[in-house]
């Protein structure tokens, strides 16, 4: 399951729009930004994924034939009344020192929105900005189909090769992508497309 998984998420992850990356050292100080509409507005009640990314060195791992890339740590938070959140302080373990180019990718999720952009401002405010587009309700098949490809993308690109605790953090945000999917899914093709959902959000649960 996790293999099936990594190759999804390698193959779908550069068709999800995300958000610059950041380079990381060895801590990463907590981070505090806004989920926003097209209008500025904020946004309640967003998932916000923070996602840790690098390349296995293979000079410190001999087995790695080829340079993998690893998404190696999540921390996740869902947006107030003010659309404001928070990422909290981490500090890279060394048994991580075999990671190298990191980065950290930081995406939003609501139901009934598409993610567009992570927008970082300059000034002594250095303040983060996750902007994203609310879309009308996906009543024709083709719009339908497209939603649902953009979910199971969203699932692909943080299905990360986590330990048990890492994998409950994005648990809330699964559910709510699979809730959204039942509601969507109308013909035979769309329950095939959401019974796949499932299937790679399941292993959250595990």
């Amino acid at each position: 399951m996790r293999s099936s998984l990594a190759h999804l998420a390698i193959a779908l992850a550069a068709l999800l729009p995300l958000s610059a990356c950041k380079t990381l050292s060895t801590q990463w100080s907590a981070e505090t930004g806004s989920v926003i509409n097209q209008n500025h507005s904020p946004i309640p009640g967003a998932y916000v994924v923070a996602l840790w990314k690098g390349i296995q060195n293979k000079s410190q791992t001999p087995a790695v034939n080829n340079e993998q890339h690893s998404c190696y740590h999540i921390e996740t938070d869902l947006s107030s009344k003010t659309g404001m959140y928070t990422i909290k302080a981490w500090n890279k373990p060394e048994t991580l020192n075999h990671i190298d180019h990191q980065s950290v990718e930081i995406l939003a999720y609501k139901p009934g929105y598409v993610f567009e952009q992570q927008v970082l401002t300059a000034g002594k405010s250095n303040q983060t900005y996750l902007s994203m587009r609310k879309i009308e309700k996906p009543t024709r098949s083709h719009s339908r189909k497209e939603r649902l490809k953009y979910l199971q993308k969203l699932v692909a690109n943080t299905s990360c090769d986590l330990n048990t605790k890492g994998r409950k953090k994005l648990k809330a945000m699964y559910q709510a992508i699979v809730a959204e999917g039942k509601r969507i899914a109308k013909t035979h093709a769309d329950k095939k497309r959401l019974k796949s959902l499932k299937r790679w959000t399941r292993f959250v649960a595990k």
